[in-house]
């Protein structure tokens, strides 16, 4: 079975990403949470198959 599909959200706000973890995690995606660029970076975060980013 292939692995799950791989997210990186970039958002400061947590009331913003606990929900969407949260949701996503039950849809069964893989997710990774950074508050700033920086932290979601490709070498910290490899291969993400989408990432979110909001301003």
């Amino acid at each position: 079975m292939a692995p799950a599909p791989h997210i990186v959200i970039v958002e400061d706000d947590p009331s913003i990403t606990v929900g969407l973890r949260m949701n996503l995690e039950a849809e069964g995606y893989r997710v990774t949470v950074a508050d700033e660029a920086k932290p979601a970076s490709p070498r910290r975060a490899p291969r993400a198959s989408i990432s979110w980013c909001s301003t």
